[in-house]
C-alpha cells in the first residue's frame, strides 16, 4: 500500500472517528476533509498522522471541561497554514513545507495542550504581558503546568515528525526534531502574546484569528530553523 493511499485512508478514518465522538461539527468535518486531502498531496501519510494526533489529543483534553465540537472556522484556524505549506509542498515551491507542516501544527498542539491542562488545574496564571495575576484560561494567560504541557505537545509533534520515514512525506523533505519543537513553543508564546495584546480589541482578531496567527509564527519560525 503506498503513503498516499495509506494518507487517504488515516485522513478519512480520522474524520469518522471525529465525527462519532463529537469532535467536530459537520462543517468541521467537510473543512478537515479538504485540508486531509491537500496534506495527501504535499506530505502524503505524515501530515494527515499529524493532524490526527493533534485532533484526538487536543479533543480528548478538551473534553475535561466538556467542551463542544469544533466548528469548521475553528478547524481552519488550526490547520490552513499546514494545509497551504502542504500545498507548497506538491508544487515543489517550497523546500522546507515539510519543517513548516510539522512545525505549525506543534504550534497548536502545544497552545490547545497549555490551555487545557492549565485551566483544568486552575493553576496560578499570569498574563504574559504585565505578569499579573489573572484568571486561568484567559486569553494571554500562561501558567508553568500549561507550558510544561504545552512543551509537551509541541515535543510530540516533533518527535512523531522527526521519526516518520521519508516516504511519508512524499514530496516534502521531512523535518527534524529541534526545529519543529522550537517552532511550536515560538506559536504558543506568539499565540499568548496576540491574545494578551489584541484579540477582543481589534475589529476581527478573535480566537480564531490568533490561533491563526500562531501556527503561522509556528511555521515560519521551524522553516528557517530547517
Amino acid at each position: 500500500m503506498t503513503y498516499p493511499v495509506v494518507g487517504l485512508l488515516l485522513g478519512v478514518l480520522g474524520l469518522a472517528l471525529a465525527i462519532r465522538r463529537d469532535w467536530l461539527t459537520p462543517a468541521g468535518a467537510g473543512a478537515g476533509l479538504v485540508v486531509g486531502a491537500v496534506l495527501v498531496m504535499g506530505t502524503h501519510a505524515a501530515g494527515p498522522i499529524l493532524l490526527v494526533v493533534f485532533l484526538a489529543s487536543s479533543s480528548v483534553l478538551s473534553r475535561t471541561r466538556i467542551e463542544g465540537p469544533r466548528n469548521g472556522w475553528q478547524v481552519v484556524a488550526n490547520s490552513a497554514v499546514p494545509g497551504i505549506a502542504a500545498l507548497l509542498a506538491a508544487v515543489g515551491a517550497l523546500l522546507c513545507a515539510g519543517t513548516a507542516v510539522a512545525g505549525a501544527i506543534a504550534a497548536v498542539t502545544a497552545d490547545t495542550w497549555a490551555t487545557e491542562v492549565g485551566t483544568a488545574l486552575r493553576a496560578p496564571a499570569r498574563l504574559v504581558t504585565t505578569w499579573r495575576r489573572v484568571q486561568p484560561g484567559r486569553s494571554g494567560a500562561i501558567s508553568v503546568p500549561g507550558t510544561a504541557a504545552g512543551a509537551a505537545g509541541a515535543a510530540a509533534i516533533a518527535l512523531i515528525a522527526s521519526y516518520l520515514p521519508a516516504t511519508a512525506w512524499g514530496p516534502a523533505l521531512p523535518p527534524q526534531f529541534t526545529p519543529v519543537l522550537v517552532g511550536g513553543l515560538v506559536g504558543m508564546f506568539a499565540d499568548s502574546f496576540l491574545g494578551a495584546t489584541v484579540e477582543g480589541r481589534i475589529p476581527g482578531i478573535n480566537n480564531e484569528t490568533v490561533n491563526l496567527l500562531g501556527s503561522l509564527a509556528g511555521a515560519v519560525t521551524a522553516c528557517l530553523l530547517a
